[in-house]
């Protein structure tokens, strides 16, 4: 039998670095709503016609979406293997709001603030495709649509 390889994925923290599978890439699919959720990982990604950061939160709402992986996209700018952003658009909206204060250079935003917050996140349905057709409840999946504010304890 042939052994299955899975690719690996690396999580930072702020005192070290741990490796770990990636988890199977599916699509999730949960109830739209409200949900406290915390920062796993973000990436750059070429998609939609240009440069997006994918943003990872892992719901940790008990109940039925505890622990799910869902995305919240934003449009950059890549550089090199970062990005920058603008001072308004929908990122350093979504960062003032967590923290009170923009980043102090939004070519070098410290992702690495995000690890442990509790975040409040908006989590909607993409039931239509880019052209406006519905998709079949098979495709159908979940993301982040808004980025609400911190999670009380």
């Amino acid at each position: 039998m042939a052994q299955r390889t899975v690719p690996l994925m690396v999580a930072v923290s702020n005192s070290n670095v741990i490796t770990f599978p990636a988890p199977e890439q599916d699509l999730v699919r949960i109830e739209p709503g409200v949900y406290a959720a915390v920062y796993v990982r973000h990436q750059v990604r070429q998609a939609f016609g240009g440069a997006r950061l994918a943003v990872q939160f892992s719901i940790t709402t008990p109940g039925g979406a505890f622990e799910k992986v869902l995305t919240a996209w934003y449009r950059v700018r890549a550089i090199g293997k970062g990005f920058t952003v603008g001072r308004h658009s929908k990122f350093a909206r979504d960062w003032r709001l967590l923290f009170g204060r923009p980043a102090e250079r939004w070519d070098r935003v410290p992702m690495s603030s995000l690890i442990g917050v509790g975040i409040r996140v908006r989590v909607r349905l993409v039931a239509f495709d880019h052209d406006g057709e519905q998709l079949a409840e098979v495709n159908q999946y979940s993301v982040v649509e808004r980025v609400l504010g911190r999670q009380e304890p």
